[in-house]
């Protein structure tokens, strides 16, 4: 006989879980998306639940004050704690970029109870005899194959009947589009016009070596595709974890001003010619126009992930960008290359539940046999559906470091497509304006520049 003990629980994780839910949108959409109110132990705790998930079902924040209500309509307020205990919960969540992992405790501890519980039916039958083992066995299996499809939840495996009608419709409503680009773009012609632009993708991954151009890829990605969604009412968002907010706003002026960087760095007005402060004046008044949100504080994928899923509450998100990967903590996690496949699977599932594409930047090194790779663990470039190697160099020609940061030209080179094959597109660079052009669109750009010359 086994001693008397209370079943298993966790009523910190319960009330947590419960604490992010009503604290932040995004939080509660993560994770009334994984916990059911059942899967609570305490009975005040499914009350909040039951609210809760019922006003995100129609389209309602919770928090205190609708759960209040909601509760209140229920008929159900005292059995929730009252106000109080709602107000309390508050002060009970560490982080609500956790409120996956506390969801999922207490779905693994509800989960030991409905086990312990079969298994009790199991015994009773068994001790009164009642059915031949056979019979017994055919129901025990049963009761386990209920349980573990049960676990599996919206992930198993579903019949085309399902699902297969609505993804035919999705690719068939875009064979009716007119050509063109969609959605998120990087501004570099050719690039755009073989992978189609980013829209239709999950993750992508861009690798550079440090210092040679990839926050200025990500950047004129972010304002080319936030110009575009001026007209698709979408969003950009961007996560820096590499300088700081002056710094990309410099960038971002010079991009838009198509202005030397250089000329906007602390006493140098003097140096502007009078064009020039035209186009700064320009795009000062064009930055803040742009649907973009820029954050420059937060370190950790989790706090990148709810944060995200909070703006897309607000906001119909066509992009987001990470800048850059080594650069992004997974609390309880110290191994870097632990932390970065951790954040590529994040990320990855982040762009489905968005349904928007997300850019991440990341740092290539010399492997001991001499090839290029990434410093990210092979399992970590799964996940993306396009893997983007910078190099800066001209076509066929090796140099060394310093070499590289002063070359204007290279190629961006395709090592991994889920879709079509791999290519090269060779590029050129204006670094001091933060621009990457295709071959086609620098000639036309210095076509340009002379006839304004002469």
């Amino acid at each position: 006989m086994r001693p008397l003990a209370l079943p298993p629980q966790d009523l910190e994780a319960e009330q947590a879980c419960l604490g992010a839910i009503l604290l932040e949108a995004g939080a509660a959409k993560a994770g009334l998306a994984i916990v059911q109110p059942d899967d609570f132990y305490r009975e005040a705790h499914k009350s909040i639940a039951r609210a809760a998930a019922k006003l995100h079902a129609e389209g309602i924040a919770p928090d205190v004050i609708t759960v209040t209500s909601a509760l209140r309509d229920m008929g159900q307020l005292d059995e929730g704690g009252g106000v109080e205990y709602l107000t309390a919960l508050l002060g009970e969540v560490p982080y609500t970029g956790h409120v996956r992992r506390y969801a999922q405790i207490v779905v693994d501890k509800a989960m030991l109870r409905r086990l312990i519980a079969h298994g009790d039916e199991l015994a009773e039958f068994c001790y009164a005899c009642e059915g031949s083992p056979d019979e017994l066995l055919a129901w025990g299996t049963n009761s386990l194959r209920v349980l573990a499809e049960e676990r599996v939840g919206k992930e198993g495996a579903k019949p085309l009947s399902e699902v297969g009608e609505r993804s035919a419709a999705t690719v068939l409503a875009a064979l009716d589009q007119p050509a063109g680009l969609y959605g998120a773009r990087t501004g570099i012609e050719p690039l755009d016009t073989i992978a189609g632009g980013l829209a239709d993708w999950r993750l992508w991954l861009f690798l550079a070596y440090r210092g040679e151009g990839k926050s200025r890829f990500a950047l004129q990605t972010v304002l080319t595709s936030a110009r575009h969604f001026l007209q698709t009412a979408q969003w950009v968002l961007v996560y820096m974890l590499e300088g700081d907010l002056g710094h990309w706003t410099r960038r971002a002026l010079a991009w838009l001003g198509d202005i030397d960087g250089d000329l906007l760095r602390p006493g140098r007005a003097r140096d502007l010619w009078p064009e020039e402060r035209k186009a700064l004046q320009g795009a000062r008044e064009e930055l803040p126009t742009l649907p973009v949100s820029v954050a420059d504080r937060l370190r950790d994928v989790d706090g990148i992930v709810t944060d995200a899923e909070v703006q897309a509450t607000q906001h119909k998100v066509g992009l987001v960008v990470v800048d850059y990967a080594q650069a992004v903590g997974v609390r309880g996690v110290s191994k870097p290359m632990e932390a970065v496949t951790i954040t590529a699977q994040r990320l990855s599932q982040l762009s489905d539940d968005l349904r928007c594409p997300v850019l991440l930047t990341s740092q290539v090194t010399f492997t001991e046999g001499g090839d290029v790779r990434s410093r990210w663990a092979q399992d970590a470039e799964n996940p993306a559906s396009h893997v983007l190697w910078f190099r800066r160099s001209p076509k066929g020609e090796d140099l060394n470091s310093a070499d590289r940061q002063c070359c204007p030209e290279g190629q961006v080179i395709c090592t991994k497509s889920r879709e079509g094959r791999p290519f090269e597109v060779a590029v050129k660079l204006d670094l001091s304006r933060s621009r990457f052009y295709g071959e086609r669109q620098w000639e036309q750009l210095q076509a340009t520049r002379r006839a304004r010359v002469t």
